[in-house]
């Protein structure tokens, strides 16, 4: 363990682990170099952790693609995750259209323009056509959020809802006789009964 402080440039990275910045070999056999542009001297560089490396850390890591297999880890934040390649503690791609083929575990199904959705992630609810699967889009012109969820809850927890955010059904309203009117038995009707437009005769 002395060896690592006094002699590190002469120990093996199986006794003492490469340094996030200043390994001396880094580069040499020993330790991946630091990248000093994307993907620069090599593909399988690292970032660089020194805040005043050549290549900023943030940069680095945001160019950076994991070459890494899926199955394994590596250090948080050290490289994208890619539909390819998503290890453990990859970083998710900050461009949206990067994110095809990586799994919600690694990378969070996003509230809008996730080319994921109605695959890996829920498809986004379509006004008039809203499932209880479905995710309302935070940024869907001419269908709000608010709107989304009111047509959600007015199809999926009618029961729950009052008049004024869902008006009452010709049928099948589960609030009939309650804040709806009851419908009409025949034989047993009253001025105020509904018509229940799923009967005939």
């Amino acid at each position: 363990e002395k060896l690592c402080i006094t002699n590190l440039v002469n120990q093996t990275a199986a006794n003492c682990p490469c340094l996030s910045t200043g390994d001396p070999r880094a580069g040499k056999g020993q330790c991946p170099a630091y990248c000093t542009s994307q993907d620069i001297p090599t593909s399988d560089c690292v970032c660089d952790y020194n805040p005043n490396a050549q290549y900023p850390l943030q940069t680095c890591q945001s160019e950076k693609k994991c070459t890494a297999s899926s199955s394994s880890t590596v250090p948080t934040d050290s490289c994208t995750c890619s539909g390819a390649n998503y290890p453990s503690g990859c970083k998710c791609p900050i461009n949206s259209s990067q994110l095809s083929g990586i799994p919600s575990s690694r990378c969070d199904c996003l509230t809008t323009g996730d080319p994921r959705a109605n695959g890996i992630c829920p498809a986004y609810c379509i006004i008039g056509n809203a499932n209880q699967s479905c995710v309302c889009d935070t940024n869907k012109e001419g269908f709000s959020v608010a709107q989304c969820q009111k047509e959600k809850a007015c199809k999926f927890d009618l029961i729950n809802q009052t008049i004024s955010d869902c008006p009452c059904l010709s049928t099948a309203d589960p609030r009939n006789g309650t804040f709806c009117p009851a419908y009409c038995v025949k034989g047993q009707v009253t001025a105020n009964c509904a018509c229940d437009s799923n009967i005939t005769g």
